[in-house]
């Protein structure tokens, strides 16, 4: 009734919602800082946090949120209940608030979203001095990697895909498909997506056949070059296992895995030695440390009794 066209923000994407959000942290920001470590009385700051931010003057409209809401000033922090009010609900009062309200919305209002428009627009272009900014949406057939939302660590994936560019939705996000032309379960928008090959490149390429890795098994080689034997999922005679480069996975998720068992799941274990005599060396070091202690145990034990004894 109210002509809202009702969206929904998209996962992992807070740009897509920027402004709640913004006002979300400045709201967390202000209560945490009021608490000063008092955590239980947070919900006691909500009020006056809300009020701080709608009587603060906004850059966009250079105005107050809440006098454009209510057509009025703030009342001071003073007590009103003894002031006599300068409109009441009588017939001359009325025609001086429907006269406030016409004046609000053919002048206040108008001018308001003159100056909302001015200020965007001119953030516009300064952020387009700086940033890559998209006239055009990716064509359809495109192949796209997409950034990892769920990156942990500097050593993870920053980019997971190929994905291709299977159509879009209402809001100019993407609907992407995998190789095996299942539907990714989530929209993407563009901030998130590296466009590797338009669809025009990609009509001309031959299409290579993907196998679903199982677990990979064994390596072989060394750090610069080493293969991996695959057990490919559906394939359980051992003469379809292959070796395989790093290069040949469309993820390095399978040789993370199998790094991680290789080792136990210790990250820091030590490697392996490299020669036989390197591990003997490394023996005879330990027992003669565990002989250096034991014969400190030793006289340690003999003072104790000498003791004793005396």
């Amino acid at each position: 009734m109210s002509g809202i066209d009702r969206r929904l923000s998209l996962p992992y994407t807070p740009t897509g919602n920027s402004v709640t959000e913004r006002f979300v942290g400045i709201a967390k920001s202000v209560i945490v800082k009021s608490l000063k470590g008092r955590h239980a009385d947070w919900d006691l700051y909500l009020n006056p946090t809300q009020l701080a931010m709608n009587i603060k003057y906004s850059k966009l409209h250079k105005s107050r949120p809440y006098s454009i809401v209510f057509n009025r000033q703030p009342n001071d922090f003073a007590d009103y209940s003894k002031v006599t009010p300068t409109l009441s609900l009588m017939k001359a009062d009325t025609k001086k608030i429907h006269d406030r309200l016409a004046f609000a919305q053919e002048v206040v209002i108008p001018q308001i979203a003159k100056l909302i428009k001015t200020t965007q627009d001119n953030d516009h272009a300064r952020f387009e001095k700086s940033h890559k900014v998209l006239k055009d949406m990716y064509p359809i057939g495109s192949k796209v990697m997409i950034v990892n939302v769920h990156r942990q660590s500097k050593l993870d994936e920053r980019y997971s895909g190929p994905f291709t560019i299977k159509g879009y939705t209402k809001n100019k996000s993407y609907i992407l498909t995998d190789r095996l032309d299942n539907l990714l379960s989530r929209d993407v928008p563009t901030q998130q997506i590296k466009l590797i090959q338009s669809s025009a490149a990609s009509q001309n390429v031959v299409k290579d056949k993907h196998y679903e890795v199982q677990a990979i098994i064994a390596h072989r080689g060394g750090p610069i070059n080493y293969e991996y034997l695959v057990h490919w999922l559906g394939y359980n005679d051992e003469a379809d296992h292959t070796w395989q480069t790093a290069s040949d996975f469309d993820s390095s998720l399978h040789i993370e895995l199998y790094w991680q068992r290789r080792n136990g799941n210790n990250t820091k274990a030590a490697p392996l030695a490299k020669t036989v005599n390197h591990t003997i060396r490394k023996k005879a070091n330990r027992d003669k440390h565990s002989n250096k202690n034991a014969h400190i145990i030793t006289r340690s034990q003999r003072l104790l009794e000498a003791k004793q004894q005396k």
